[in-house]
């Protein structure tokens, strides 16, 4: 056995040995009142469940009801149409950065760049999003998201697009910015992750909550929600941004988005009431769960017509295979069949950890599995699934997402004003964030958003007959 062996294996004994008796479980703020009474659940619990009410309702503003939904009504109620519309973005890490780039040229941001703003007027006005829903990237988007669309319905477009072009920002950061990297698996001794977020990406966070919080307190029409799971049920639970505002409790606003974004392994869990939460993505990597089935409760209670648009934001390739140092040649392995893939993908170590303590042999069995097909499988589950829901209740309306392909990434648009192929510069890929490709990201994202290119888009522009 090598010397790197050795001494890899002994860290992994020593990590093992005192990892038991390190740790202590801090209590946390009290958070847990901010999600939902019921987390999201099974697909038969949009159309059989009830809406039972548990936090502010976000359709009382446009169907004027703060009282709990009343059975429906045998009859048809005289009351004027509502549309509803969703924007739902999901994790992904410093491919938040595609969705960045994605909303700035749908919506006109960061203005003087190749694409500075849309060809066409969007069908939804950023203004009109009733519902924002973010995970892990999506959550840390949210603020800003929230931001440019109070000051888009107050008809502040300057004040929109700064925020907009804000998402850039939060998505051109390297891994030492936003991390203590230093000495991994030493950290990893006297903790329950491998990296450490705090007193850098915390304190962004923080100073970005308290920077925009006044202007969050001052909406009464939208409702944003952040995704994250509780460890200690496994259930996933969706925390409800406004009513945080409300209550003043900023140490939980900043708690929820890093809980959301607590890649498990990678970054500690957050403590909420003396429980851990972590990334929402370990469960869903998209949702809208409880405000669809609200929408279907009220469409039952009152037969008014409703129309319900939903716009997903990928922030990824929807591929199990990172583009790395060489996005070509993911392209490549993205098409190879057995027998194949052996000649044209990275290798895989057989091993559980592989190069990542250094031994060499390529990627380990558990980062191949949990990191790239596990991850890439809860991606297309969760799209299908609220793509299902949607079909579920066939209320009028148009669904559409957008990604960013691998084969986008080693043949950029021409349009993007980029003279190379999307990919990390040699011996970076491994980084969760890396500036190069982030800018990369972001200017493909800008591109097609200012084109108007969505991957997917389905309409259905019949009213079902009432029951």
């Amino acid at each position: 056995m090598g010397k790197v062996a050795c001494e890899a294996l002994a860290a992994i004994g020593l990590i093992l040995l005192v990892s038991g008796c390190t740790l202590t479980r801090p209590p946390g703020p009290s958070c847990a009142a901010f999600a939902d009474t019921a987390p999201t659940e099974g697909p038969a619990d949009l159309i059989l469940r009830p809406s039972t009410g548990g936090y502010i309702r976000p359709l009382q503003h446009l169907f004027g009801r703060p009282q709990a939904l009343a059975a429906p009504s045998a009859a048809p109620a005289d009351e004027p149409p509502v549309t509803v519309n969703l924007l739902v973005m999901s994790g992904g890490g410093q491919w938040g950065a595609y969705g960045s780039g994605f909303l700035n040229g749908l919506y006109g941001g960061s203005s003087g760049s190749p694409s500075a703003g849309p060809t066409s007027p969007p069908e939804i006005a950023l203004g009109d999003y009733n519902d924002i829903t973010g995970i892990s990237a999506g959550a840390i988007m949210t603020l800003d998201v929230w931001s440019a669309v109070i000051h888009a319905r107050r008809g502040q477009a300057d004040a929109a697009r700064a925020a907009l072009a804000d998402l850039k920002t939060a998505f051109s950061y390297a891994d030492p910015q936003l991390f203590k990297t230093e000495n991994t698996l030493i950290y990893a001794l006297f903790s329950n992750g491998l990296l450490d977020p705090r007193g850098r990406l915390e304190r962004l966070l923080k100073d970005k909550i308290a920077q925009e919080t006044p202007l969050y307190a001052t909406d009464p029409e939208t409702q944003v929600e952040v995704g994250a799971v509780n460890l200690t049920n496994g259930k996933f639970y969706s925390f409800q941004m406004r009513d945080v505002v409300r209550a003043g409790a900023s140490q939980c606003f900043s708690e929820i988005l890093l809980a959301s974004s607590a890649i498990p392994l990678a970054f500690p869990p957050r403590f909420m009431n003396g429980e851990p939460y972590a990334d929402g993505g370990a469960r869903y990597m998209v949702y809208a769960d409880r405000f669809a089935r609200d929408v279907m409760a009220e469409a039952r209670t009152s037969r008014r017509p409703i129309t319900l648009n939903i716009r997903m934001i990928i922030n990824g390739n929807l591929s199990a295979n990172d583009p790395g140092e060489n996005a070509a040649a993911t392209v490549a392995c993205d098409a190879s069949a057995p027998g194949q893939a052996s000649s044209v993908c990275p290798p895989i170590a057989n091993s559980l950890l592989g190069s990542f303590l250094g031994g060499g042999g390529g990627k380990g069995l558990v980062p191949r599995v949990t990191q790239d097909i596990m991850l890439h499988q809860i991606n297309l589950d969760s799209v299908y699934r609220l793509y299902t829901r949607w079909r579920e209740l066939g209320l009028p309306g148009s669904f559409k997402f957008t990604y960013v392909s691998n084969a986008e990434l080693a043949q950029p648009p021409p349009g993007a004003g980029l003279t190379g192929p999307c990919q990390a510069p040699p011996g970076t890929a491994t980084e969760h964030f890396n500036p190069t490709f982030e800018a990369c990201l972001f200017a493909i994202g800008r591109f097609k958003g200012a084109a108007g290119q969505w991957e997917f888009s389905e309409s259905h522009p019949v009213v079902p007959e009432a029951p």
